[in-house]
């Protein structure tokens, strides 16, 4: 006899499913849940999007005025704190700069709300507290982070695809038909991959639905050719993440024990995987690369200000040393009063003293990373989690960059100001064009992809050694070996081996 077709078993599960509703109910909660997911984050990523369109305009409104008053401001001269000329008045105004959302930031906001994104900065800012976080919300809010499509996909995707497979084999067993089932041309394996190809096949389905409309419905600046290459891994890795699943849950329906036990499990699988795992690893890894604490760092700003004070004088002549372009002239002396040489000097001195804490903070981060990306073959979940936010841009490396960026930035405008200010020279119409203006520049794409590409492959390693010992696990189960005595006892031939 011929061995039944994959199609023809998909079929009759299907029918069976849609007759008791399951299939229904799983499908109308989940996409509820994603729903609400993916309006949470494009409210989130829109907010965001007029916040960097904001600032920007707010800043050239306020240059585009001073700039209107500047040749007044030449004739009349005058106190080089009010003048709209003065390089003192206008690299005084405050620019907020703003990490903008990644090209798919409405499916994974992540922790883009606690990790640092936005900055204000003027002539005056230092590097110590540019980056200080200035909102007010609650901390175990933005710890836990914001409901996005891709907590509905690391953390209740798996849920769901369990709820559809957990009982594969074990229905039937219990309510005796499964060695009925079995008299048929049909293996114990062609049975279960019938009812997990199609039971995965909706579970993956749902969230590929839900990642596309999501990713549609968002707007932001990104082409729509690094979206497409973006969301087309970002629907590779969702499918590896929910194959991994299925075939978990194949593994345990082979071992023959009861829907209930099955679910237990498979549900102790879920919490050991998606939360101990995780947690204990990053726990373990703050433990192993503990980051200098903020009261070490306070301490050390503290004393190299109070140094720095004390030694003003000689800092700002080594600094002038260093800098002769910068010595005020005669001019400069009568416009500008002589501590604004000394402030840069001093702020410089601070900083370069306090560097070494702040890279011993970022450096002990990286280790924590590093630690934490050798251990993601035991969970399936931190791979996804870091990947769905590389590719969403809403990862710590993004955040690195930006963070880069803005003190890049914070230089380039004291470049700017702080030799015409010293030197007392003014501001004329066409010289407001040059003031500089914080625009923050995307990474390679191919770096991205570089990070991805390695988690694609656990993922993979994790699906092949769940599928391969569900294949080994199934050649001897029980109940496969009872409906082939029974039908040798009936006198049925043996189906082929599938």
């Amino acid at each position: 006899m011929r061995p039944v077709r994959l199609t023809r078993l998909i079929h009759h599960d299907f029918r069976q499913m849609t007759a008791d509703r399951t299939l229904f109910w799983v499908i109308g909660l989940f996409l509820v849940i994603s729903v609400y997911a993916i309006g949470n984050g494009i409210v989130w990523t829109r907010t965001l999007d007029a916040d960097v369109r904001n600032a920007s305009a707010s800043y050239e409104k306020t240059l585009s005025n001073l700039e209107a008053k500047a040749e007044e401001g030449l004739s009349k001269g005058g106190d080089p704190y009010a003048n709209p000329s003065s390089a003192l008045f206008v690299g005084r105004q405050y620019q907020e700069m703003l990490l903008p959302p990644g090209p798919l930031t409405s499916l994974s906001i992540g922790q883009s709300d606690l990790l640092t994104s936005r900055a204000t900065a003027n002539l005056w800012s230092n590097a110590r507290t540019l980056l200080r976080n200035r909102e007010v919300q609650n901390p175990l809010n933005l710890l836990a982070g914001r409901f996005d499509l891709a907590f509905v996909i690391i953390y209740l995707l798996p849920l769901v695809a369990l709820a559809l497979t957990f009982d594969l084999v074990s229905r039937e067993r219990e309510q005796g038909t499964l060695a009925m089932i079995l008299c048929q041309p049909i293996s114990l394996r062609r049975l279960i991959a019938g009812k997990a190809i199609f039971r995965g096949a909706v579970v993956i389905g749902l969230a590929a639905l839900a990642s596309i409309v999501g990713a549609l419905l968002a707007e932001g600046a990104s082409s729509s050719q690094e979206i497409g290459g973006r969301l087309a891994l970002w629907l590779l890795v969702v499918a590896l993440y929910g194959a991994f699943w299925v075939a978990l849950a194949a593994v345990v329906n082979s071992f023959g024990l009861s829907s209930a036990a099955n679910a237990i499990v498979l549900a102790c699988l879920w919490l050991g995987m998606v939360v101990v795992i995780p947690a204990s690893t990053n726990l373990a890894a703050s433990f192993s690369h503990p980051a200098p604490s903020r009261l070490l760092f306070t301490q050390e700003m503290r004393a190299a200000s109070n140094d720095a004070e004390q030694r003003g004088a000689k800092i700002l002549a080594d600094y002038l040393h260093d800098h002769p372009e910068l010595r005020p002239n005669a001019q400069g002396a009568k416009d500008v009063p002589s501590w604004i040489a000394g402030y840069v000097a001093v702020e410089d001195a601070i900083d370069a003293r306090t560097l070494p804490v702040q890279a011993e903070y970022k450096a002990a981060l990286a280790r924590q990373s590093a630690m934490v990306s050798r251990y993601q073959l035991l969970s399936p979940a931190i791979v996804v989690h870091g990947a769905l936010q590389d590719l969403a841009g809403s990862g710590q490396e993004r955040h690195d960059r930006f963070t880069e960026q803005a003190h890049a930035f914070l230089g380039t405008m004291r470049g700017f100001f702080f030799p015409r200010v010293l030197q007392g020279e003014a501001l004329r119409r066409e010289d407001f064009a040059a003031v500089p203006r914080f625009r923050f520049r995307e990474g390679d794409a191919s770096h991205v992809v570089a990070r991805v590409v390695p988690g694609v492959g656990v993922l993979l390693a994790h699906g092949g050694i769940a599928l391969i010992a569900a294949l080994v696990l199934l050649g001897r189960d029980p109940a496969r070996a009872r409906g082939q005595a029974r039908r040798k006892a009936g006198g049925t031939a043996e189906p082929a081996a599938t």
